[in-house]
């Protein structure tokens, strides 16, 4: 019995040593991260000083010895036991050893019928799988929360539940509809008026995520007018630091929205109210990390703002300054963190280096041996059967390689012959669809959609309307119409918008205009190799910026496609569409006679360089 009392006070010692750490509170900074600008401010809750008042190493190590003590305590022990030390994995990104201690949580508590909130062990689901890039699983553990909630009839606390799956729909599963959907049910709920009286932004949260996804549909007019309330609610106040970050925050998305809209003057006139603001706060123009964000989110807009007007000299600036800034805090924010897992890293590698040396000393006792055995044969014998050995390698290898160098290069021809052939082919066979397309059923739907307008049907004036956008929308994917109406500058402007508007990568771009300069097979050429690069980026760099180049120097065009993110090692094993798409790329360079390089390593972006060589 003194035994198992002392269990029980050594475990509950542990839990103590770790109970500040479980008030943390993660509702605001990671159940619904405004990820609009893709580094809000409410996304550092979980990562930015978590353990400022907590060594790692020590809670490690009160972790293990908590696992030598489960089998001595009570289950309500356990369970609260699997919920603090699943939370501190989690703030410590080590998602998998805290997905094992959620679903024990689950597990048990379902064990047991305990009354512990197992929607916690969910939440700390949802948490991993969103670090772990899981999304489905994610969405799973979202409507298991909601599920429990429903069973236990707490539906007061699923209006932040469906907030945070509709905006995890919008960010993260790209489905708008599905993402409308539970924002509007999250305002359904009968008891939704409490939610609002016990929270000051839960309301303005849910408005905010609407409006994100209207401004991902187009709806621009509905979008700025929700930004718009929302920013006059917190501008009555603005108290206290996180008050006026979501009063900046909807201003700027605001400003986005009429810079879209082309209003640029009332896009002037909120930036500017909210530059005024905040330079007259006394540590704003400081080094204080606490407005790195702000100042992040006002020189992006600005820059947006500048890039709109024509200003691009001025956009060049401010996005030089946006990006050292971005840098210094990514770089500041994480240090500590780091230090904390490297001293559980290096315990680790002492004991790996004392046995290696153990290893490398057995290996250098047994070389010794082998040489003195060798020693004892016949060296004569010995190296003469070696030179003969190596001597018929060498002749062998010499004719073997020769051999081989020839057929290989006579199969790379064939097959570049080829696929240059494949690639012509397709582009005709495209433009000849989108030809058809645009000339014989786009035609008659224009027609059908005259016709229609006379009929008073609501109903099959939409759907004519529609039916002749989409294929409208179906011939320009087959074939860029717009170089040849407009010039392969402006197609490429176009081009990048387009993907600047439906992705979260922030855009530069800066193109030159080369409108006559290049034959309309050529500038094909380019604008696909362009399309493939920027495509490639969109799957694989998650990158959050991107830079577009393209200038006329001398008798050549130079191109370039640039992003900063995670990059890749030509040595590793691509997937077989990246492969294959690479391989296009010079292939197409090689139709235009121009040359292609592609530059890339592990964490520090891509770069695709084109050189197009013209005729002046």
């Amino acid at each position: 019995m003194l035994g198992k009392a002392i269990h029980y006070i050594v475990f509950i010692s542990l839990l103590i040593g770790v109970s500040g750490f479980s008030q943390i509170d993660f509702s605001e900074g990671t159940t619904n991260p405004n990820g609009y600008f893709n580094d809000s401010v409410l996304t550092k809750a979980t990562n930015e000083d978590i353990f400022e008042h907590y060594n790692l190493e020590d809670l490690v190590m009160k972790y293990y010895t908590g696992l030598g003590l489960l089998d001595q305590v009570e289950d309500s022990l356990k369970l609260r036991f699997f919920d603090e030390y699943s939370m501190i994995f989690t703030s410590a990104k080590l998602f998998d050893e805290s997905n094992k201690l959620a679903k024990q949580g689950v597990k048990l508590t379902k064990e047991v019928s305990s009354n512990f909130d197992i929607g916690k062990f969910y939440n700390h689901l949802s948490f991993n799988y969103l670090g772990l890039h899981k999304y489905d699983s994610v969405t799973w553990a979202y409507k298991k929360i909601i599920d429990e909630n429903l069973k236990a009839g707490l539906d007061i606390q699923n209006v932040s539940n469906y907030n945070n799956l509709g905006y995890h729909y919008f960010l993260n599963v790209k489905k708008n509809d599905s993402a409308l959907f539970y924002l509007n049910k999250s305002q359904e709920i009968p008891s939704v008026h409490i939610a609002y009286s016990s929270s000051l932004t839960l309301r303005w949260s849910i408005k905010d995520n609407i409006a994100l996804v209207y401004m991902d549909q187009g709806r621009y007019t509905e979008a700025g007018a929700l930004f718009k309330e929302i920013y006059e609610h917190y501008g009555k106040s603005r108290r206290g630091y996180w008050w006026r970050e979501r009063w900046l925050r909807s201003g700027l998305q605001y400003v986005d929205v009429q810079l879209k809209l082309g209003n640029f003057a009332e896009a002037r006139n909120s930036l500017v109210e909210i530059e005024n603001h905040f330079n007259k706060l006394p540590d704003y123009q400081s080094s204080s990390r606490e407005y790195f964000e702000s100042k992040q989110l006002l020189l992006k807009t600005k820059r947006q703002y500048a890039q709109s007007v024509g200003d691009f000299k001025k956009a060049e600036v401010l996005g030089d300054i946006y990006f050292k800034l971005r840098d210094s805090l990514n770089t500041s924010s994480r240090s500590q963190l780091l230090e904390d897992i490297n001293l559980l890293r290096e315990t680790g590698l002492e004991n790996a280096q004392r046995a290696l040396k153990r290893e490398q000393a057995l290996s250098v006792v047994e070389k010794k041996n082998l040489a003195l055995d060798l020693k004892r044969k016949s060296v004569r014998v010995y190296w003469l059967l070696s030179l003969s050995i190596l001597l018929g390698v060498i002749v062998f290898g010499y004719f073997h390689f020769r051999r081989a160098r020839q057929f290989n290069a006579k199969q790379a021809e064939i097959l570049t012959e080829y696929s240059q052939n494949l690639i012509k082919t397709q582009e005709e066979e495209r433009e000849r669809l989108s030809r058809e397309l645009h000339d014989s059923l786009g035609q008659k739907l224009m027609l059908l959609t005259k016709k229609t307008k006379g009929t008073g049907d609501a109903v099959m004036e939409s759907l004519a309307g529609s039916s002749l956008e989409e294929i409208r929308s179906v011939a320009r994917a087959l074939h860029p119409s717009m170089i040849e109406k407009l010039g392969i500058s402006k197609a490429l402007e176009d081009l990048v918008n387009q993907i600047d508007s439906r992705t979260p990568i922030f855009f530069t771009h800066e193109i030159d205009s080369i409108d006559g300069i290049l034959d309309a097979a050529t500038a094909l050429q380019v604008y696909r190799i362009i399309q493939e690069s920027l495509n490639n980026m969109v799957k694989y760099s998650e990158t959050k910026s991107a830079a577009v180049l393209v200038k006329s120097k001398g008798n050549h065009i130079d191109i370039s496609v640039k992003d900063r993110g995670k990059g890749f090692g030509f040595s590793e094993e691509l997937n077989s569409s990246r492969r294959l798409s690479m391989r296009t790329l010079f292939e197409r360079a090689q139709m235009i006679e121009s040359k292609l390089n592609i530059t890339s390593s592990p964490q520090h972006g891509t770069e695709v360089h084109l050189s197009v060589p013209f005729s002046s």
